[in-house]
């Protein structure tokens, strides 16, 4: 709990290192998350703003592709933590 506190506020200093389009959860996508995830812990993505999507599990689906942890949701971005 005090390490996803601490992330969170972490989380709150970055800017979205990657922005996901109308395509979804592409190929391409998760290889450009896995190879930010190896330079960083945290990283901050942008989800579609797709009102037929439920943005949390879209976060956690991401996260779990990529062997990583959905820290947070909040409105169409998302923290995303994997231990290196």
């Amino acid at each position: 709990m005090k390490e996803e506190i601490k992330l969170k506020k972490e989380g709150q200093k970055l800017k979205a290192e990657l922005i996901i389009g109308r395509e979804g959860l592409t190929k391409e996508i998760v290889l450009e998350l896995n190879k930010r995830l190896k330079k960083k812990k945290l990283i901050k993505i942008k989800i579609p703003a797709d009102k037929e999507i439920d943005r949390k599990e879209f976060a956690e689906k991401i996260a779990l592709r990529v062997g990583a942890k959905a820290v947070e949701v909040k409105g169409f971005t998302a923290l995303i933590f994997r231990e290196k």
